[in-house]
């Protein structure tokens, strides 16, 4: 099972905010975005990359401290955004910025078939910019969370493409067709019947199963991997 001793991080894995991109009055105004989206999220700003596109300030010149005002929403930008200049307080102009987010992503060395396991030697992960990625990305944090449980593929994966959350997991105490045993009790009366899972599911997860000698539809809360608890007759 996969943990994060055994897998390996791409030394390009670095702050990206802390690169001066442009020297001036940009650099100024690139430490206020800096500053206006770590009193929102201090846990990204060293995961982000800002850029000025172009800005209209009253006198770039004039001196006193530039700050920079966000919209509302988004509450985290991501891409361009257009902000509100101000200097000492006092209107200064406006810009349009771009907010480039990076992030530590799982990528797998090897390709792999859907249901099959990874582990340490199969995952690595990558820095790169997840501003416009497509779902969640696997990150560090994730499989932490997941640590000491068996960690699947729930699709095919191809080598060094990025792995989205929703493409792993904990392998399911029940996938769709496997056999569970469920445990039918009636007051003092306790039977266990033979049964299919119609879903996938994790321990404590509410699925249906189907059991083909009473031909009859159940709603069961699994308790183990193929194992399962009556809750209700459908």
């Amino acid at each position: 099972m996969p943990s994060l001793e055994g897998v390996s991080v791409s030394t390009d894995l670095r702050p990206v905010a802390a690169v001066v991109l442009i020297a001036g009055p940009d650099e100024e105004l690139i430490d206020a975005t800096l500053a206006a989206i770590g009193a929102r999220a201090p846990e990204l700003v060293e995961r982000l990359r800002i850029s000025v596109i172009r800005s209209s300030s009253a006198d770039e010149d004039a001196a006193g401290t530039v700050s920079v005002e966000l919209p509302a929403i988004p509450v985290i930008p991501r891409g361009r955004l257009q902000v509100r200049l101000n200097r000492d307080g006092q209107p200064a102009g406006t810009a349009l910025i771009n907010v480039a987010h990076f992030d530590s992503v799982g990528v797998v060395t090897a390709a792999l078939d859907s249901g099959a396991e990874l582990d340490g030697s199969s995952l690595r992960f990558v820095w790169m910019e997840t501003t416009r990625f497509s779902g969640q990305p696997l990150t560090p944090d994730v499989l932490r969370k997941w640590s000491g449980e068996p960690i699947v593929a729930r699709r095919s994966l191809r080598v060094d493409r990025p792995i989205r959350v929703t493409d792993v997991g904990p392998r399911p105490a029940a996938d769709t067709g496997d056999a569970i045993r469920m445990v039918y009790r009636r007051g003092s009366f306790k039977l266990e019947l033979s049964c299919r899972a119609r879903d996938r599911g994790q321990v404590g997860d509410i699925i249906r199963v189907y059991a083909d000698d009473s031909d009859t539809m159940y709603r069961a809360r699994l308790t183990g991997p193929g194992r399962a608890e009556w809750i209700e007759t459908l």
